[in-house]
């Protein structure tokens, strides 16, 4: 049952990104990887497989993957946290050449693909060494310069923190975790706010009734969608599908949806829930096959344009208000 609350889009936008092989389409890694603190080869090697399939290798190098402290300082003290450390290829020594190449970098990476690169790698991270994503961090160096990205604990958005050794001759650039067009924000009207169970509900509804619909008549069965929740998290490990992004494949995806409250600015404003979503899909000529091909590499304008439905679902959907 859901309590009825009045909802108008404001703005809304998607993210594209690759689901990783194996670790999403068949089932996850055991997460005694991650609490004995030593990940899995056959993880890495399937992180590793995707950055080489998707180009990403050619720019950073993995330095390291496995335990670290968190590095928000208000939690640094706590239990050590997984880390994915990513080292910037640079080509000279100067850092603020080096500094504002990578910015570029990322700026064509984002109008390629419609998505920033920070979120992309948090959440292949995330999937690949099937990590909880309160306790996974990504950690870009660039010269002597560190950017992790890792979730907020004052609420479920992603966010870009940078850290290493400065210097006085070294500038900073503002990096952020998503792109403006990956974000969407929602009125709740002046009632109280609904509880995140009943949005994220709504919004796991959707998104299932939409897949579950539209494979139907491409496929004529229904998928496997397999849900995992958080605090203003859903996530959504989709397989069974065919051929809804791609010409005539089969394909996978997981959907990962942040959502928080944001209150109004006066008394009596609107409640305000911002959210943001990112999608991933890979494709293969078989329903079975173990180690499918990125479809952002391969059909961007597709993926795109599946994103473009997604986004028009939810808007449509959530602008009804979510419904006992």
């Amino acid at each position: 049952m859901y309590k009825w609350v009045r909802i108008a889009i404001l703005s809304l936008t998607v993210l594209a990104r690759p689901v990783l092989s194996t670790a999403v389409v068949n089932a996850p890694a055991s997460k005694s990887a991650q609490d004995d603190g030593q990940p899995s080869s056959q993880s890495r090697a399937t992180f590793e497989g995707w950055m080489n399939s998707t180009g990403l290798s050619e720019q950073f190098e993995i330095l390291r993957i496995g335990l670290g402290p968190h590095p928000d300082p208000e939690l640094a003290d706590d239990s050590l946290i997984q880390h994915l450390e990513l080292r910037f290829r640079t080509r000279n020594s100067n850092e603020a050449d080096e500094i504002a190449r990578f910015q570029q970098f990322l700026g064509k990476y984002q109008a390629k693909y419609s998505m920033a690169l920070p979120g992309k790698l948090f959440y292949e991270f995330v999937h690949a060494f099937a990590l909880d994503r309160q306790k996974a961090c990504v950690d870009l160096h660039v010269m002597e310069s560190v950017y992790s990205v890792y979730v907020s604990h004052q609420d479920s958005s992603l966010v870009v923190q940078e850290g290493g050794n400065r210097s006085p001759s070294r500038f900073s650039i503002m990096i952020p975790a998503i792109a403006p067009q990956e974000q969407f924000r929602t009125h709740g009207g002046k009632q109280s706010a609904p509880n995140p169970k009943y949005v994220s509900d709504a919004v796991e509804k959707i998104l299932t009734t939409y897949l579950v619909e539209a494979n139907q008549s491409k496929a004529g069965v229904k998928p496997e969608i397999t849900p995992e929740r958080d605090d203003g998290y859903l996530g959504l490990n989709v397989r069974g599908l065919k051929a809804l992004v791609t010409d005539r494949y089969w394909e996978w995806m997981s959907i990962d949806v942040e959502f928080h409250n944001e209150p109004g600015n006066a008394k009596g404003s609107d409640s305000q829930w911002k959210f943001s979503c990112y999608l991933s899909v890979k494709y293969a000529s078989s329903p079975r096959e173990k180690s499918p091909t990125d479809a952002d590499s391969d059909y961007p304008s597709q993926v795109a344009n599946f994103r473009n439905k997604l986004v028009d679902q939810l808007q449509r959907n959530l602008e009804k208000g979510i419904h006992d």
